[in-house]
């Protein structure tokens, strides 16, 4: 079976469709290609076809740029397509007219995260929200299937929208975190990786490690040049390592030391109602690192059955605080908190119990 991925706006090294789907697809046995911006090449089984550069602005990118990307996979001709970003919505609409089966892979609850899309003026978010979701509704019910990270609030939100959805947690690779290196003593530092904006909490994240008296290591790219300066110019960026953005394959070594991983998303869009966390606290309890959570049921319910963290108001400073404190003074349970998460990864939170359900899902498309 010929199967083509299909993104405009994600690398073609994205770790979650390139290493984790389109690579579990080719080892298989899937004939497997994915269209994506960059050049192209041959890639752990994987035909990587590259359509050049993305072009800067967004508007651009979600019109001439997914059409290109669109002509480009229609000749290949696959038998299935699997589309990983809502611009590419309408092509999907074009490949089933062709007799195509087509997968949407929804990384995120898109009409909640309207909310937090600065680019839009804040009277237009929830209209745009609305608007959004009734398109996306009309074309989910046509494809073969959906695909989305988790639930949330305990809620589907494809039920009754899709044929069949596919809950598919973007859980680590096992194998790119190996067991971690030992504490360096007395190297009291939090690390926070991933995107660097004001609803990520990030400024209150600084303000609170400084209070705490501790150090924080922030990998990543901050989203916007006047949220940088903004934070730069705060007296508390003084407890602040920043790497910036480096390799994924450098991140482990990075971090690894640290004494805890912050995930400090603010109770805006969709954050604090996810069934899931965010792929970096999977990344940091596979090193054994506790985790800085905020306070959520979902959050409430794992921290109580795994006890691999502690949770706070991500809002308030104070809160922020006085977790990381206490993180810092109680080292055993610390590294007991970082045990703990880490069996929790190798029995649970890892891609292998998710390409299982990835392949059934193929499966089943196949054999219609």
């Amino acid at each position: 079976m010929k199967v083509c991925h299909m993104t405009s706006a994600h690398d073609s090294t994205d770790v979650r469709i390139f290493r984790k789907e389109c690579v579990s697809l080719a080892a298989a046995g899937y004939d497997t290609y994915l269209i994506a911006q960059g050049e192209s090449r041959e890639d752990r089984g994987v035909h990587v076809v590259g359509v050049g550069p993305a072009p800067k602005g967004r508007l651009q990118r979600m019109t001439t740029f997914a059409r290109t990307v669109y002509r480009r996979a229609l000749e290949l001709d696959a038998d299935l397509y699997h589309i990983h970003d809502p611009e590419l919505l309408p092509y999907a609409c074009k490949l089933k007219q062709r007799g195509k089966k087509v997968i949407f892979d929804s990384h995120e609850n898109v009409p909640a995260q309207f909310s937090i899309k600065t680019y839009l003026p804040k009277p237009v978010r929830r209209l745009a929200s609305i608007v959004y979701k009734a398109a996306e509704t009309n074309i989910t019910k046509r494809l073969d299937a959906v695909a989305v990270p988790c639930t949330f609030d305990g809620v589907n939100i494809f039920e009754g929208r899709a044929k069949r959805v596919c809950i598919l947690a973007n859980y680590p690779i096992l194998e790119d975190f190996q067991q971690p290196r030992e504490r360096t003593q007395g190297k009291e530092e939090i690390c926070y990786v991933g995107s660097l904006t004001y609803s990520r909490g990030i400024q209150h994240l600084v303000q609170a490690t400084f209070r705490a008296g501790k150090r924080l290591l922030l990998v990543g790219a901050f989203a916007d040049r006047e949220f940088e300066e903004r934070v730069r110019r705060m007296p508390e960026y003084a407890c602040v390592t920043y790497l910036g953005e480096i390799p994924n394959a450098q991140v482990a070594n990075a971090i690894s030391g640290c004494v805890a991983g912050a995930f400090t998303d603010l109770n805006i869009g969709q954050y604090q109602h996810v069934d899931t966390f965010g792929v970096k606290v999977y990344e940091y309890i596979s090193l054994g690192l506790p985790v800085l959570l905020p306070d959520a049921p979902y959050t409430r319910a794992m921290v109580k059955k795994y006890k691999f963290g502690v949770y706070m108001q991500p809002e308030n400073v104070d809160s922020l605080a006085k977790a990381i404190g206490y993180l810092c003074s109680h080292p055993e349970e610390a590294r007991q908190m970082g045990e703990n998460g880490r069996r929790a990864v190798e029995k649970e939170f890892n891609w292998k119990t998710q390409e299982v359900k990835l392949l059934a899902l193929y499966r089943e498309l196949q054999g219609e």
